[in-house]
């Protein structure tokens, strides 16, 4: 009940953010504002990625509940973690956690190499304070790093149940959760990697 109530409030809190943010620049500004520099370009590319891990979710699990998976992809794609969090909400209690294959390790390699690079890139050109001080340069930039912030989330709580279902050891999986804190994606993507590489299948609750 509890881990509800926190989703609607997650919801109700970003939902009131983009209204903002929609009502000082239009879609299109938004989308410029999100790529302006090479910073908040990064947080983009790392923005992408968690809502393309989660969208895989969304897929498989709405197909195998019966749920059609199209609207909140849809609303994913359009704005942000909104479309993910109304899954959860929308997601039966105490549905059995979906089996998902996992992505090919070649082409987790590939994002992971690319996104490392940007970030490398930016913080070689601005520093790694620069991803907290231009994320609060105006409206739009604050809504993506707040949308960032909860879609992170939502996989780091995803890495940690499948960990618990493999019951695999404690310190790698905080290796993993430190390097998506300092680093987003790098550490979901590194994570994946070596599941991949295990073949072992992604149990998603």
């Amino acid at each position: 009940m509890w881990t509800r109530a926190l989703v609607a409030i997650a919801l109700a809190g970003f939902l009131g953010l983009t209204a903002r943010a929609l009502s000082h620049y239009s879609y299109v500004e938004f989308l410029q504002a999100a790529t302006a520099n090479a910073v908040v370009s990064v947080l983009f590319f790392d923005l992408v990625i968690c809502l393309g891990l989660i969208a895989g979710w969304i897929y498989r699990d709405a197909r195998r509940l019966g749920i059609a998976p199209w609207p909140y992809l849809a609303i994913g794609a359009s704005f942000g973690v909104a479309g993910p969090l109304l899954y959860l909400l929308r997601r039966p209690r105490g549905a059995a956690p979906a089996d998902v294959s996992p992505v090919p390790p070649t082409v987790l390699l590939s994002v992971l190499v690319a996104f490392t690079a940007a970030t490398a890139f930016a913080i070689y050109r601005h520093g790694y304070t620069a991803f907290v001080s231009y994320a609060l340069v105006n409206e739009a930039t604050q809504l993506l790093f707040v949308d960032l912030a909860l879609s992170l989330t939502l996989v780091a709580v995803w890495m940690v149940r499948d960990a618990r279902t493999r019951k695999a050891a404690y310190l790698p999986l905080l290796a993993f959760l430190a390097l998506a804190f300092f680093f987003g994606s790098v550490g979901p993507l590194l994570y994946l990697v070596g599941r991949g590489m295990r073949r072992e299948p992604l149990e998603i609750a």
